[in-house]
């Protein structure tokens, strides 16, 4: 990776940042799929990208979200526990989705 494309994923990051505080979802997501791009063995951001599609919330976005929580969970060899939980609350999601129920609230991501 270049010194340009570090700066440049370092600056998507920040801009994910920023935009996450202000709750605009939709674009944070498009900040970090920028980032992913750019640096592809940054374990955080499919972390970062994974959380922001399971608030959006949604079957394609909690499907979407638990692969990228199992990518994490393959680069750090099983070492990231968030991604873990994120495998984890994603497919309690998707089967609370699957047998009606709404949301299962002890499955909140903090």
């Amino acid at each position: 990776m270049s010194l340009a494309q570090f700066t440049a994923a370092v600056l998507l990051m920040q801009t994910a940042g920023s935009v996450l505080q202000v709750q605009m979802y939709p674009q944070a997501a498009t900040c970090y799929e920028e980032v992913l791009l750019q640096n592809p063995a940054c374990i955080a951001s499919y972390v970062q990208y994974a959380d922001v599609l399971y608030t959006i919330g949604g079957v394609s976005n909690y499907r979407t979200a638990r692969s990228y929580y199992a990518t994490a969970v393959d680069l750090s060899e099983g070492n990231n526990v968030r991604a873990l939980y994120g495998v984890c609350a994603a497919s309690a999601q998707l089967l609370g989705v699957k047998e009606g129920n709404k949301v299962l609230p002890f499955l909140t991501l903090a």
